[in-house]
């Protein structure tokens, strides 16, 4: 039944704990997170931390803020559970000496003598004091109607025995004479400890038990108890001691696996990163392994084949002229080309090889292009030195035009640079 009840006051705890935490989380979420980037920006130390820490530093706060809270749950309801049921054993315990120093109820009313009765319950508590039982501080018997012992207001017996037969001070007499009922109260009590040996006094907390003593109904007088605070939850302390150290050894551990599944997770974001670095450098050979079937990888299998597709837009462009190229960027609108045109005045350069068709009568195909690609690449470079763009190659012709205030001079020196560079 005291299990029942331990457990029952436990998942109460739990549930008030959980609302009131998932109140503040739900306040830090709504509050904090959205304004964290701008917290962190002002904070240069935060900034630095977290750009150095990056997904792993965030991963392991994470992670360590689960664990810790975990832990903290369980570490509470096992030692409220702990500490309920051995104040309820001790409890039991303390019922169980005033019930035998009770018992003695029909020996000591067959005494007529009240110093005779005394003696009886101090032989009682002598014996009790006797086993040394763990944590007792001692025990007591205050008389109420001086049916007890010779004298009305004095210890009928105590486990001290020289404080028999002594008045009581009359602020416990107010105090007991209230007491009708079993109480339990935490007080702090100069009690002797041994240390190193050597007994002191020093103030400790500890549990005092006030159960009424009856004749017949009648309540004569009080049993009081005492035992230290430490003997009852000594015990649970040493296992909350216990259970810091098994939280702390379970953060290291949690910390270094959520380090190193971090870092695999991380590691093709970093190649990602890096690609795109190169790429933004004009680097398109580049090509990432795809090492995980996740999100992760689909984006890399993605990012090769973008790659793939620059690479062949990049060829492409060497067939398109670049003032077209320029033209489609900038009458782009919404991802579409405007069609239509506009009227300017240009000049255009015509060049090809001279007796090519003669020469390609007399020479193998792959001679005839190879000397074609070099001399097509010889004007080409020419014709971009000079400003001018090429419009298209037509066999061995070469089109290409030049724009701007001096288009016809930019045109006549390719011309010329052609024709002397082919020498």
């Amino acid at each position: 039944m005291d299990i029942k009840k331990t457990l029952i006051y436990a998942l109460k705890k739990v549930v008030v704990f959980v609302r009131f935490m998932g109140g503040r989380l739900a306040a830090f979420f709504r509050y904090i997170i959205p304004d964290s980037y701008e917290v962190i920006e002002k904070v240069e130390i935060l900034k630095n931390l977290f750009v150095k820490g990056g997904i792993r530093l965030k991963w392991i706060i994470i992670v360590s803020t689960i664990i810790l809270i975990v832990v903290f749950l369980l570490s509470w309801i096992s030692i409220t559970i702990s500490s309920t049921a051995m104040l309820n054993a001790n409890d039991r315990l303390c019922r169980t000496i005033a019930a035998n120093i009770s018992s003695a109820e029909s020996v000591i009313t067959s005494e007529k003598s009240t110093f005779q009765r005394s003696l009886i319950l101090q032989d009682y508590l002598k014996g009790l004091s006797s086993q040394n039982i763990k944590g007792m501080v001692y025990a007591a018997v205050y008389d109420l109607r001086g049916m007890l012992v010779e004298r009305r207001y004095t210890y009928a017996a105590h486990t001290e025995g020289n404080k028999r037969g002594r008045y009581y001070s009359k602020e416990l007499r107010s105090e007991l004479k209230n007491t009708g009922v079993a109480v339990k109260k935490r007080i702090l009590y100069p009690a002797t400890i041994d240390k190193d040996g050597e007994n002191t006094k020093e103030e400790v907390w500890c549990y005092r038990y006030r159960i009424p003593f009856n004749f017949f109904d009648t309540r004569v007088g009080v049993i009081e108890i005492v035992f230290t605070e430490e003997s009852i939850l000594g015990p649970v302390e040493r296992a909350r001691l216990i259970m810091v150290f098994v939280a702390i050894a379970m953060l290291l551990v949690g910390i270094g696996i959520t380090a190193y599944v971090s870092t695999q997770f991380v590691h093709p974001v970093v190649e990602l990163t890096t690609g795109v670095t190169r790429v933004g450098q004009g680097d398109l050979t580049v090509t990432l392994k795809v090492t995980t079937h996740d999100e992760i990888g689909v984006l890399t299998g993605e990012f090769n084949r973008m790659i793939i597709q620059l690479r062949e837009k990049l060829q492409m462009e060497k067939f398109v002229s670049e003032s077209t190229v320029t033209m489609i960027r900038e009458k782009t609108v919404n991802g579409d080309v405007e069609l239509g045109g506009v009227r300017k005045t240009m000049a255009f350069l015509f060049a090809d090889v001279r007796g090519f068709t003669a020469m390609s009568e007399n020479l193998p195909p792959e001679e005839v292009v190879g000397i074609l690609n070099d001399y097509l690449d010889l004007q080409a470079q020419i014709i971009r030195k000079h400003g001018g763009d090429i419009d298209k190659f037509v066999g061995d012709e070469v089109m290409a035009t030049f724009d701007g205030s001096s288009m016809a001079d930019k045109a006549l020196e390719a011309a010329v640079d052609i024709v002397e560079s082919i020498k």
